[in-house]
Parts: structure tokens; sequence; C-alpha cells
């Protein structure tokens, strides 16, 4: 009976019941049916079977992938001047748009504008705003859970090594620029070394529109400002404890989030140790408001894409006996204008090739 009832219960989780199907136009069937190939297993646990990318799919992304970057505008006087006003995810979003304009200044404006910003947080005073009251406790019955009968056929096959980019290891933060403790990564890039592996992890933004950085704060939220008497690597990242004063906090000590730089931006992930076997994408947490996909162009030549991964959930992505070469982690919709974020990528290996 429990096998029988949780379709239906998974079904109606996703807002897919038979009813819906009776008024989905054919153009819906196909988002539809890559909805339902993701199974909800617990609160914070999802699974993705993936699907096949079509030669149409195919052809598109190639193209994207050789497309020229188009410049992104912005009035960083007027995001300058709005900063100290904002709270949360506006703050954070007018912070990494003036980044944004930053980061394409000459070295020498480029660190007067980040002082700039350092010095708009010290001028601001948040004010306190009344809680509305705490977020109602989610239904058990939105959540589908999968019974134990169910629940096998869905895992991964014992993996030999797995290894979970987790976007906070000090060597690799070192090894970057100073301005990933403002908040984004730039060329170095954030390189993650797999001990059990013997590998190491780019991640990158290449590919697609190509801004020349991702964001890559803390995922820590009390780390919320800049400071200006406190330089790298001991300093600029700091909490303001809800006050004018920036505190600072050793940047390399901050575990990060990845967030593209915009909606139309992908993140690259791919081993860059010489070897002679393969490796699998198998999860992914998805952060954020925005519902992501991850994109796998396979050893044999093929693409696999896992869709609709949505926010609150580490979903586990079936291999599907294909080996990865490299990931890509974007946007489930690039018309959203906000960029999607991730942490905790993991792989497994090694895979013969």
């Amino acid at each position: 009976m429990k096998s029988a009832a949780f379709p239906a219960v998974l079904l109606a989780f996703l807002g897919l019941s038979g009813c819906a199907d009776e008024h989905a136009d054919a153009a819906d069937e196909s988002e539809i049916g890559q909805v339902s190939g993701n199974l909800i297993v617990s609160a914070g646990e999802g699974v993705s079977r993936g699907n096949a990318m079509s030669a149409a799919d195919v052809e598109r992304l190639n193209a994207a992938v050789s497309a020229v970057a188009v410049p992104l505008e912005q009035d960083p006087a007027a995001l300058l001047a709005e900063i100290p006003k904002l709270r949360d995810a506006q703050r954070v979003s007018a912070i990494n748009a003036y980044i944004s304009h930053a980061h394409g200044l000459p070295e020498r404006e480029r660190s007067a504008a980040l002082m700039r910003l350092a010095a708009s947080w010290k001028r601001g005073v948040e004010q306190k705003v009344e809680a509305s009251g705490p977020a109602p406790e989610q239904d058990s019955s939105e959540v589908a859970r999968a019974p134990a009968d169910v629940l096998p056929a869905l895992l991964l096959p014992a993996a030999i090594t797995s290894c979970t980019i987790g976007f906070g290891q000090s060597s690799a933060l070192a090894n970057m620029t100073f301005y990933q403790a403002y908040g984004f990564a730039e060329t170095p890039w954030y390189k993650h070394s797999c001990s059990n592996l013997g590998w190491s992890f780019k991640v990158d933004e290449s590919g697609g529109q190509i801004a020349g950085h991702y964001h890559f704060w803390s995922d820590n939220p009390a780390v919320n400002c800049f400071t200006t008497s406190n330089t790298w690597p001991n300093g600029v990242m700091g909490k303001d404890n809800g006050t004018s004063t920036c505190t600072a906090v050793n940047p390399l000590a901050e575990s990060r989030d990845v967030s593209t730089h915009g909606s139309a931006y992908w993140v690259r992930i791919r081993n860059v140790t010489s070897t002679n076997f393969a490796w699998r994408a198998t999860k992914i947490k998805v952060k954020g408001s925005q519902e992501a996909r991850v994109k796998i162009d396979n050893t044999d030549g093929s693409w696999w894409e896992y869709t609709h991964l949505t926010p609150g959930f580490t979903w586990t992505l079936l291999p599907n006996g294909h080996n990865a070469k490299t990931a890509w982690v974007m946007v489930q919709n690039q018309n959203a204008g906000t960029p999607p974020s991730f942490d905790d990528f993991a792989v497994a290996g090694p895979f013969a090739n």
C-alpha cells in the first residue's frame, strides 16, 4: 500500500497531479517530464535521475559556450548610495552589483572603488525591523518521503571514493586573489584539493557570458560587511552586529557559497589533474531562491542534465553510467533575473574512462 501511495503524494507535492495533466499544454509536457524525474525523499534531500540532452539542446549549449560576453551596465554611484539603506537579500544583491562594476576597473581605480564600498558600510546604520514572526512549520504532508521499499533503488552505487567541494578549504582560499575577501572569485580561481583522490578540481567561470568572476560570499549570514582598517588576509570581510561598526573576520576561515554573476552566467567545475581515470558528479546543495540546473559533458561525448533542482535541498545526481569531463551549474530559468546559489558539490571516482 505504501508503494502505491508514494507516487501520488510526490506528484501532489510537485503540483503534477492527474487533474493538472488534463489542463497541461503540449508545450509543457517536456517540463513536466523533467520535474517528475526528481524525487524528494526527505525534508532536505532529493534525488534527480537526470535526462539525456537532445541534439538541439547540445547545439544551443555549444553555441552559448562560444558566445561573446555582454557587458553589464550599472550605476555605481546610485548603488553605493542605496547599499546602507537596504537589508538582507536586496543588500547582498546591491553589493554584488557594485563589486561587479569595480571588477571591470583598472587596478588602482578598482581598489579605490572597493574602499568607497567599505566606507559606505561605516556610514550606514541599519534600522531595527520587527520580525514578522516565525516561519510557519511545514506540514509533513507537503514533503514526500519515500517508503523504505522505494529508497534502495534510488541510492547511488557504492563509490570508490567521494570528495565534497565545499568552498571553505583554507589552502584554496589562500591561493586566490585578495578580491575573494570582497566576496567574489576571479582567476586563478578556487581550486579544491581532493587529497583522498589525489586530484584537484577547479571552479571557474568559463563558457557562456563571461563576467571574469563569480560571487563567492560567506555562507555565514552574520558576515555581512567590509572593513576599512584591516587588510587581507586578516580583515576586509566583517560582521556589523547590527551597528555601523564592521568587525573584521579572517576570510581564509570563511566557508563560501557560489553564485553565478547573473542568471545568464554559468560556473564550470572540472578535474585539472592529469589522469587516465574519470569522475562523476554525485551531489549538489542548492541554496538561494532559484532552481538550479546541472549539465554534464561526458567523456563518451554525450551530454546529461539534471533539471529543476529546488533550493533548500541537497540533490543526489544519479550516475546513469556516464563519466564526467566537465560540469556546468546554472539557473533553471535564465530569465529569472536572480542567479542560483550552491554549495557542497560532491564528486566520486576514480572510474574507468
